[in-house]
């Protein structure tokens, strides 16, 4: 695991040796092992790197890395686990000179060019300098796992692991990209290719891009939907043996690891199957809050630990750690995300790292591909009930359905007031797992002059987007499949695992994800949802699945999700009065981009318990502290 960053001048300017040292500088907390630069004889090409030392740590590792043999050079981070099997293949006609996996890229780039994709099992982003074809290649890994922003125009390519990195070059611009503000607000992120910054793109999971000085290609060589049409038969044993097999290759490493435990099905699992792999504890990494008893799951943690013989950790934080946390937050999420998990998750991180560890598997993926989420239940029962006969109804019977839960007299259908907007405006029911602002919440909060700057985007042409391509590759996907591919887009890869990149990486740790194994990943998606969750119980197949591997009463306790206590705190007359304050006097607001009186009645609504508003003021917290660091 790594930072990277490179330049391509794509005009008659040189590359300045001064920019990519800065550049390597502002990445010093991903990789506080080594660090390079390289740049071309001809002056055009430069690349930085810094590097956390996973696999072969030698300096036969450290990057940038060309071979022996040729003038291309590659920055990598990530991590190919089937490096070894790889390179196998590749001894017979190249020579190797490292036992890094990085290595095995470069030759298998030289071997295969652009379709080494398929051959990769692993995390990864990275870009392959071409000196024969004068271009980089770059690819961004499956799931999205690691990140990879870059700013391109017709004078200039930069590309690195972090925005901050980009913003070493003179010649990129620091400027707020107004439709990616109404992205953010509804996804509380930012999905690809958009940022929140003007002119800096994001690769998306799956995808890969090749610059030269004349040209630019853009392609998706990968999605879960590609193998998955014709639907398997659900088998518990064959869940439990690639989730196996995910842990124990996602163990290869020449470092200290261990886990991420809270109690959870998902964690306690990697947890137990992990010790099966090792002679020695497992070093498992638990964090609570303190005087907040229901945001601590330490018994059930303890308990999987004592019955693994693990080494537990355990972090107890605070109201005086968040306000340290705030000071750092938006320096590390520069491409920010309103999910308050990162709070604790930044914690737990250092936690980690201050006990030696340097690698982590974690649970993230699980609830996507088996369904563990209550939005996931209730979607498919609105659909199955209610919306697959609904869509049809007269335009004039949805309308006047959507006026009636506006006036309050049905409280069933106030209640549902967002679904029969949705039915009434003719859009799809499922807009994703972690939807911070509605629609109806949206239009209350922005001003016309906002939807004026950002020329009348509107952010469900994303979702309308990926339902489509869903519709060319699979027409005969189910409801799940169709909501989780939404979610693989947009949740997964941009807000939940961009919280793991960001939080462990600023304290210099890898995470791994076994459950996001590229094979348990297609295999979930071939899955229909009945096969899924029979009878509607989320997790259903997973949990059958690791019956005799996670203790019952793990199994059988209601799903808690890792959480943090904004809500609470965000009833405190002092918290709410400070941010209330923040928020009002932040460019937001004074110019006039969101209404004022709106986000007043957010912030009293919430302190007076009228409505929890915590996660829509949490996403505007970050988003003023986002543009406090970063723009103004």
């Amino acid at each position: 695991m790594c930072g990277i960053a490179g330049i391509l001048q794509r005009n008659t300017q040189e590359v300045d040796e001064k920019i990519l040292k800065k550049m390597s500088d502002l990445l010093a907390h991903r990789g506080p092992d080594a660090s390079g630069v390289m740049v071309s004889k001809n002056r055009k090409v430069g690349l930085s790197f810094r590097r956390l030392s996973i696999i072969d740590i030698g300096a036969e590792g450290n990057q940038p890395m060309r071979t022996r043999c040729s003038e291309n050079w590659i920055v990598f981070n990530g991590e190919i686990y089937n490096f070894k099997e790889l390179k196998k293949n590749l001894e017979a006609i190249h020579v190797f000179g490292s036992n890094s996996d990085t290595e095995v890229l470069l030759h298998l780039y030289e071997e295969r060019g652009e379709d080494m994709l398929s051959a990769l099992d692993g995390m990864f982003a990275f870009a392959i300098w071409d000196e024969g074809r004068k271009s980089f290649f770059c690819a961004r890994d499956h799931m999205g796992i690691k990140p990879f922003y870059y700013f391109l125009n017709d004078q200039l390519f930069v590309f690195g692991s972090e925005i901050k990195a980009l913003f070493a070059h003179p010649d990129v611009p620091r400027r707020m990209n107004d439709q990616s503000i109404l992205s953010y607000l509804t996804f509380a992120c930012v999905p690809a290719p958009q940022t929140l910054f003007l002119g800096i793109s994001k690769l998306e999971a799956g995808e890969c891009l090749v610059v030269s000085d004349k040209s630019i290609r853009r392609w998706r060589y990968w999605t879960p939907l590609e193998n998955t049409k014709t639907l398997q038969e659900a088998s518990p044993m064959c869940v439990k043996m690639l989730l196996e097999q995910a842990i124990q290759k996602q163990a290869v490493s020449d470092v200290p690891y261990g886990s991420f435990l809270s109690g959870g099905v998902d964690s306690s699992a990697i947890s137990i199957l992990m010790s099966h792999l090792r002679s020695e504890p497992v070093d498992v990494f638990s964090v609570g809050i303190k005087w907040l008893d229901r945001y601590n799951e330490f018994s059930y943690s303890r308990m999987v630990a004592s019955e693994i013989g693990a080494v537990p950790h355990e972090t107890m934080i605070g109201e005086d750690e968040f306000a340290l946390f705030l000071e750092k937050l938006s320096w590390h999420a520069d491409d920010p995300n309103g999910d308050p998990v990162c709070f604790p998750l930044f914690f737990l991180a250092e936690s980690a790292k201050k006990a030696g560890i340097k690698m982590v598997q974690v649970g993230e993926g699980a609830d996507e591909l088996f369904a563990g989420y209550q939005s996931y239940l209730n979607a498919v029962r609105v659909w199955d009930v209610f919306w697959k006969h609904a869509r049809f109804a007269p335009s004039l019977f949805k309308r006047l359905m959507y006026a009636f839960s506006l006036t309050g007299i049905s409280q069933f259908l106030h209640k549902h007031q967002e679904v029969l907007y949705r039915l009434s405006h003719d859009k799809e029911l499922f807009w994703g797992g972690a939807v911070a602002f509605t629609e109806i919440m949206r239009n209350s909060l922005v001003t016309q002059n906002l939807v004026n700057r950002a020329s009348g985007f509107d952010p469900y042409s994303i979702i309308e987007g990926h339902n489509l391509y869903v519709s060319k590759q699979d027409s005969f996907a189910d409801v799940l499949k169709r909501l989780t591919y939404l979610d693989y887009r947009v949740r997964l890869s941009e807000l939940l695992l961009m919280r793991i990149d960001k939080m462990t990486m600023a304290h210099g740790l890898e995470a791994r994800v076994p459950f996001l194994d590229r094979e348990l990943v297609e295999y979930a998606f071939s899955l229909a949802f009945t096969e899924k969750i029979p009878s509607m119980q989320g997790k259903y197949l997973l949990k059958i699945a690791l019956k005799d591997v996670v203790p019952q009463q793990i199994l059988d306790r209601k799903k808690q999700g890792f959480g943090a206590p904004i809500s609470e705190w965000l009833r405190k007359e002092c918290w709410n009065t400070h941010f209330l304050i923040k928020v009002k006097k932040s460019f937001f607001c004074t110019e006039h981009l969101f209404q004022v009186g709106f986000v007043e009645k957010l912030f009293n609504d919430h302190l007076t318990r009228r409505s929890d508003n915590s996660f829509q003021l949490w996403n505007l917290i970050s988003l003023v502290l986002w543009y406090d660091e970063w723009i103004r």
